[in-house]
């Protein structure tokens, strides 16, 4: 549910979003703050090991931020960050991705 999910949120949590039309790309927020049904999140830069041809995997650079924070509301358990992207509860492994050219 919504509320447990933001009862297990904590600032400096780790989010991530996989998206992207013919390619993964994964992006990395944390958490700066929570109130109420509300989180401010801020994008992490990532690092990114290739282990194939335009593929490999992601895995977060914390406090490593870039871009301005941005608040977002807390639905179900995840977080909507804009029409294409969801933002779930990051679990500590690298994540896959690929890329074009």
């Amino acid at each position: 549910s919504s509320e447990e999910f933001r009862r297990s949120l904590r600032v400096g949590d780790i989010l991530y979003s996989s998206w992207g039309w013919e390619q993964t790309n994964i992006d990395f927020y944390q958490v700066i703050a929570i109130r109420g049904c509300t989180v401010r999140l801020r994008q992490l830069d990532p690092r990114i090991t290739e282990d194939g041809y335009m593929c490999g995997t992601t895995v977060p650079i914390p406090d490593a931020f870039k871009g301005k924070a941005q608040s977002h509301r807390i639905t179900k358990n995840y977080i909507r960050i804009d029409s294409c992207r969801t933002a779930w509860k990051w679990d500590g492994q690298p994540c896959r991705c690929s890329w074009y050219g």
